[in-house]
């Protein structure tokens, strides 16, 4: 009979990453949600709040949810130095498209300032999705460099 694994540093490590992409994906979820629900007489603003919630439980639902930063080698030269881990695609995706959020939720900030600012709801869009990509880019970028 097998004992229980033992626990490493790199279990934690890929769990910790594991559980940081599960809670940004999490956040742009609500954020998208709650553009969803509160721009109700606004087509554009809600299509945008029903792509980042499209996006997000994407995110949540990743088939390799395991291993999301895993480092997949393409080349079969078995002289180069194995690559350390960099940001892998669901880091990518995830700070790409919370970069989209961001620039169209201020745009709709824009919008409504120019127009005398009668709205709230813009404002929070936008503090939301830059906090998303703040953390998100922030992520990729410590990734980066870590990485040599």
């Amino acid at each position: 009979m097998r004992g229980p694994r033992p626990v490493n540093n790199i279990d934690i490590r890929q769990s910790m990453k594991k559980r940081g992409t599960h809670v940004l994906a999490g956040l742009m979820l609500l954020l998208g949600v709650a553009i969803f629900i509160v721009a109700r007489q606004y087509f554009f603003v809600r299509s945008c709040g029903m792509l980042m919630v499209l996006i997000g439980a994407s995110l949540l639902r990743t088939p390799n949810a395991r291993r999301p930063f895993a480092n997949h080698r393409t080349t079969t030269d078995k002289s180069l130095p194995p690559m350390t881990g960099g940001p892998g695609p669901v880091a990518w995706f995830l700070a790409a498209s919370s970069l989209l959020a961001a620039v169209i939720c201020y745009l709709f900030l824009r919008e409504d300032a120019l127009q005398g600012g009668h709205q709230s709801w813009p404002a929070y869009a936008f503090a939301g999705s830059a906090l998303i990509f703040a953390l998100a880019s922030g992520y990729v970028v410590n990734k980066l460099m870590r990485r040599h």
